[in-house]
């Protein structure tokens, strides 16, 4: 549908663990997207590390130059990107979604 109404769409192949995009009805391969402030996600039952890994490198390549920005400013202690991430992914585990 997002497609249809020429809206950015990226893809993740776990298998050849590389990002697509849609452009003009043509799959191509494209880097490590950035959310956007109005996102819609679609996963997999059948996530492998591929999957993990590429959710990680998303959140990582939207948020981290923001994060750096603002902790530096206020001489905060920089977040661990994994740590964090592990979290969600566990909660997310234990909420079944």
């Amino acid at each position: 549908m997002a497609i249809d109404y020429n809206k950015p769409v990226f893809v993740f192949d776990q298998e050849r663990n590389k990002w697509y995009s849609n452009i003009n009805g043509t799959w191509s391969e494209t880097s490590i997207p950035k959310l956007t402030s109005n996102f819609a996600g679609i996963g997999t039952r059948e996530i492998n590390q591929n999957g993990i890994q590429a959710i990680r490198n998303v959140y990582e390549n939207t948020f981290n130059n923001t994060y750096e920005k603002v902790l530096t400013k206020e001489n905060t202690k920089k977040l661990n990107f994994d740590e964090v991430a592990s979290k969600v992914f566990d909660l997310v585990n234990r909420l079944g979604i």
